[in-house]
């Protein structure tokens, strides 16, 4: 079983070298808000609770569910599944979304290949749950 640290101070990881700086610098300018818009209070509860969230609509709640599907039960996108989405949202719409999906899942295997996950982190008021 492999341990993780907790730094990158004796990591042999690509890029690690630079992490301790970037952080603290990350840690400075993190936003909840831009453009004007800020993440709603309640948004993260709504979220993963996406089934019997009542703040989210039925397409919100279908690309959660296409989320979900997508990152831990991909061979199980019936033709059921796809008739729902294709009722909701375009083809073009599906790949974007697809896009995104597939996009973050990768970014998150990287950071955590790269060890990227322990030793850069949020500052503690974005991590709280609202």
């Amino acid at each position: 079983m492999r341990t993780r640290r907790s730094g990158c101070a004796s990591s042999r990881r690509p890029g690690c070298a630079s992490r301790r700086s970037t952080a603290a610098s990350s840690a400075r300018t993190f936003r909840t808000e831009r453009d004007g818009q800020r993440v709603e209070a309640g948004f993260y509860a709504e979220v993963e609770n996406w089934r019997e969230a009542s703040g989210l609509d039925d397409r919100t709640r279908l690309a959660a569910e296409y989320a979900e599907r997508y990152a831990l039960d991909h061979h199980g996108l019936d033709d059921a599944f796809w008739s729902r989405m294709l009722a909701a949202y375009s083809q073009a719409e599906v790949v974007e979304l697809s896009m995104c999906i597939g996009s973050w899942l990768a970014f998150g295997r990287l950071n955590r290949v790269l060890g990227l996950d322990t030793a850069c982190t949020l500052p503690l008021a974005a991590t709280k749950h609202v």
